[in-house]
């Protein structure tokens, strides 16, 4: 089956069906394992964390962050209904103890109440969201004082040289995210180049400043 650039792009902002459950969660793990093991890295667990991931496609950093984050909990937001309805799925075990909670919506409305979390992270999903500034203030706002945000993507030069990348995607440079993070009361700022085979890529870290 080919498959056109654009329906590519309308398939990553928003998986669905058959493509989304069985080729593009099981393909965003094994791609962005790079990107979610610095975020890992980046995020410092402690098992009573309370740490918030947006965009989790697949579930991979779901399931690294399970096993270290013990006594606190584990909240997941994703567009895709068929995305979370397979983690639901594969992470039953977990969410019916209570510690992790996975639910369908968008970054610029997240689903939990203020202050709820220590730690948040997204991997490469910032492309996709059509409001970055009020998505941040959406992290700023379900984080706690000095929480701690963990913001992975893949470079924009790397982007652009996808052909999926044209239709619809917001492509960013490094600075122009750092600015929207200084909008939202992030301070602390860091930020670290890496790459893989597959791509160059940011990681971002911030704490959130006091109300």
């Amino acid at each position: 089956m080919i498959m056109s650039a654009r329906f590519i792009a309308r398939q990553l902002g928003h998986p669905s069906g058959a493509i989304g459950r069985w080729i593009l969660g099981p393909l965003w793990n094994r791609r962005n394992r790079a990107l979610n093991e610095v975020s890992l890295e980046q995020l410092a667990l402690q098992a009573d964390d309370r740490v918030l991931e947006v965009g989790f496609g697949g579930g991979y950093l779901l399931g690294r962050m399970s096993p270290l984050v013990t006594d606190g909990f584990i909240g997941g937001v994703d567009i895709s209904a068929a995305m979370v309805e397979q983690c639901r799925a594969r992470y039953r075990a977990v969410i019916q103890t209570g510690k992790m909670d996975l639910k369908v919506g968008t970054a610029d409305r997240l689903p939990y109440p203020a202050a709820y979390f220590t730690k948040a992270v997204s991997v490469n999903s910032i492309f996709y969201w059509p409001d970055a500034r009020g998505a941040l203030a959406e992290f700023a706002r379900v984080l706690g004082a000095h929480g701690r945000l963990v913001l992975c993507f893949t470079s924009k030069d790397s982007l652009q040289q996808r052909n999926f990348a044209r239709h619809g995607l917001m492509l960013y440079e490094a600075d122009a995210v750092q600015r929207l993070l200084e909008e939202n009361n992030f301070q602390d700022i860091n930020l670290t180049r890496h790459a893989d085979r597959h791509r160059s890529f940011w990681c971002m870290t911030a704490l959130r400043g006091p109300a």
